[in-house]
């Protein structure tokens, strides 16, 4: 299932969103917006997301970097594609999980 997230939620709640993702998507546009990005993948969660959301795209091996406008706003067509390859590569995604917690503590 989904689980829109659109008001800020405590910390506790927060991390058990995580821990029941598969993969976190974050459509936030902007540097700074990114929190909710790192904090999934300090969960070891793959992340969709643009490379403005935290300054720096996740590498493949974390997730997707989603493609954006000149405004930096994510183009509708790269979420769905990126859910796609998600939902095809689901056997992947527990190393991928690994692999963006390793960045997350690292950086």
């Amino acid at each position: 299932g989904v689980v829109l997230v659109e008001e800020p939620l405590p910390a506790a709640r927060m991390a058990s969103l995580y821990a029941a993702a598969d993969v976190v998507l974050s459509a936030a546009a902007g540097l700074g917006r990114g929190r909710d990005v790192l904090e999934a993948m300090a969960h070891g969660r793959p992340v969709i997301a643009a490379a403005g959301a935290t300054g720096t795209a996740p590498a493949p091996r974390e997730g997707w970097e989603l493609a954006t406008d000149a405004e930096g706003t994510p183009i509708p067509e790269a979420l769905v594609a990126a859910l796609r390859d998600a939902h095809a590569r689901a056997g992947e995604l527990a190393d991928m999980g690994a692999a963006a917690r390793a960045r997350a503590l690292r950086d």
